[in-house]
């Protein structure tokens, strides 16, 4: 798979088909560990990280991105998802000894809230640090042919919205579906799930299951090649003409990035 403004082949981990193996390991590391500060922020770092890689990946290349910026992201990525994970974490602590949150929906909204809270925020975070400057440089928008028309701040600004949205989106279903139904066996079936080695076997398959269905639940609201009429961009295209040929153009197409 190459990347669709630069030619360059993109790296195997850091492909969107390659999401299920590349997350794996994170979302089992969340569900599974100890939700203790140092567990919260081991997994941070390691989700920001790959995050970090992907977001370089599969960015918008008409908006650069330094080496410098990359780290910076991360680290505020951490920094915040892993803070507000915390303080989450010693709410539910607060609220686990009401009625509600020894039931099975209780036991997995307690369960669940911290890791997606914790990936949505350094997702949302992680993404808007690294490409913050097609916001406010805009990006290139094209017209049907392939023709450059210009940059537009408008599509840039609408680019990093889209994709913040469908990082919010993305770990919702991996991060609620599994501690419910892992603690609706723990509940109604005990013997199935009793054996550690069995627990970790079944959450897996449940974990890879949700994951396959996760991913295009966030990605398919958002198209990674986005139309968009001229009148909806800055007045210098509401009457652009292709360059070349003098046709009017009335709709342009942008590189989302994913």
């Amino acid at each position: 798979m190459v990347h669709p403004d630069t030619g360059e082949t993109i790296w195997l981990p850091m492909r969107r088909a390659f999401f299920l193996p590349s997350n794996m390991p994170i979302f089992l590391g969340m569900l599974l560990s100890p939700q203790t500060v140092g567990w919260i922020t081991t997994w941070q770092v390691v989700n920001n990280s790959y995050s970090c890689f992907m977001n370089y990946s599969n960015r918008n290349a008409s908006s650069s991105l330094t080496g410098a910026q990359m780290v910076a992201s991360m680290a505020a990525a951490v920094g915040i998802s892993t803070t507000l994970a915390v303080r989450v974490r010693v709410l539910m602590d607060k609220v686990a000894h009401r009625p509600w949150a020894a039931t099975v929906w209780g036991r997995a909204l307690t369960q669940a809230v911290v890791p997606f809270i914790a990936m949505a925020t350094s997702g949302t975070v992680n993404l808007i640090s690294a490409r913050y400057a097609e916001a406010l440089e805009g990006i290139v928008v094209r017209d049907a042919s392939g023709t450059e028309l210009g940059r537009s701040v408008i599509a840039g600004r609408d680019a990093v919205a889209q994709t913040a949205m469908s990082r919010v989106l993305m770990p919702l279903l991996p991060a609620s579906i599994p501690p419910l139904i892992m603690h609706g066996l723990q509940k109604y079936k005990p013997d199935v799930v009793a054996p550690f080695g069995r627990m970790v076997a079944i959450k897996t398959v449940v974990v890879a299951s949700v994951l396959c269905i996760g991913l295009p639940f966030s990605l398919a609201p958002f198209p990674y090649c986005v139309a968009k009429p001229t009148s909806e961009l800055e007045p210098e295209f509401h009457n652009m003409r292709n360059p070349r040929t003098g046709q009017r153009v009335d709709v342009v197409y942008y590189n989302r990035g994913l």
